[in-house]
């Protein structure tokens, strides 16, 4: 939850279920997801929007991984 970078979608809070037996990540609000747009969608991207995609997530990884 401690993780704070313009690439990576922030963590609010872990709510876990009545017995422990559920766990929830509440995470900040996302108008679209990269998963439901590639899969849901017919959209065909363009090379310069493929090319932001990959150098926002690479950041993203980068970040994570230098911690």
């Amino acid at each position: 939850m401690n993780i704070n970078h313009d690439n990576i979608v922030k963590m609010k809070e872990i709510v876990t279920g009545d017995n422990l037996d559920k766990i929830y990540l509440v995470m900040e609000y996302c108008e679209h997801e990269l998963r439901d747009l590639i899969d849901q969608t017919k959209y065909d991207f363009k090379e310069a929007e493929v090319k932001c995609i990959m150098q926002q997530l690479l950041k993203g990884m980068e970040f994570l991984h230098s911690k």
